[in-house]
């Protein structure tokens, strides 16, 4: 497995997490939807009475939230099958830059700046830390997908 595909491994938990974030932010806004349709109560007839709104946006929020606490479960599997490709690393320099990127999705100026190191040497690190990781074949061969959302 080269370094390239040794980061995009590790990143699978990270863009992860952003599709759950993304999820969560179109449930508020159903949420929203939902809590300004209010139905007109009076005895006078007259068309829809706003109803069938509420009740198509409550269906997306139900919907949407089971489907975001699926991902959920699937993201905490891949955030454990991660941490453990890391904690193979015994460096513990190493150990900790890899988690500042991939599990807590931290930029390299903010690891430099963490780690007390000039950015172009955590760069240098990390290609360290990608040489240093090995990757269980059986995770190479049947590597999870990326969690989609609907």
């Amino acid at each position: 497995m080269t370094n390239q595909e040794k980061a995009a491994y590790l990143n699978k938990y990270r863009k992860a997490v952003n599709d759950i974030k993304i999820a969560s932010e179109e449930l508020q806004t159903w949420r929203e939807i939902a809590t300004r349709i209010s139905p007109q109560y009076s005895g006078m007839p007259h068309g829809s009475d706003g109803s069938d709104k509420l009740q198509t946006a409550v269906l997306e929020i139900a919907e949407l939230s089971e489907s975001i606490e699926q991902h959920i479960r699937e993201t905490k599997k891949l955030r454990a099958q991660v941490q453990q490709v890391i904690d193979g690393v015994e460096d513990n320099t190493l150990h900790t830059l890899l988690t500042y990127r991939y599990i807590q999705g931290k930029k390299w100026e903010e690891i430099a700046l963490l780690m007390c190191y000039d950015y172009r040497y955590v760069k240098k690190l990390h290609k360290k830390a990608l040489f240093a990781i090995q990757v269980k074949e059986d995770m190479e061969r049947h590597p999870k997908s990326v969690i989609t959302l609907q």
